[in-house]
């Protein structure tokens, strides 16, 4: 049926439920899973604009955080025995 997919993620809870069905989709024939996870950098710049924080402070941290839920989902994705990219 499918044997490549596009998961894009926002790590919510219902984008984890969604990850469950991509797992369910093996049986199917999936093979390749893409994970994608978008930080717009232009909406943060607005937020702090006016702010003590650095803006450049800011973006890593959320970097930080995002890396570290995307090498989470590999793993998870792996151990299910797909490719991921």
């Amino acid at each position: 049926m499918f044997d490549k997919v596009l998961y894009p993620t926002d790590f919510s809870d219902v984008s984890k439920k969604a990850l469950d069905y991509i797992k369910q989709l093996k049986e199917a024939g999936l093979k390749e899973v893409i994970v994608l996870h978008v930080i717009d950098e232009r909406e943060l710049d607005t937020i702090f604009q006016h702010s003590a924080v650095r803006f450049e402070d800011i973006v890593r941290s959320i970097r930080a955080a995002a890396k570290k839920e995307m090498d989470a989902v590999e793993r998870k994705l792996k151990g299910n025995g797909f490719s991921v990219k």
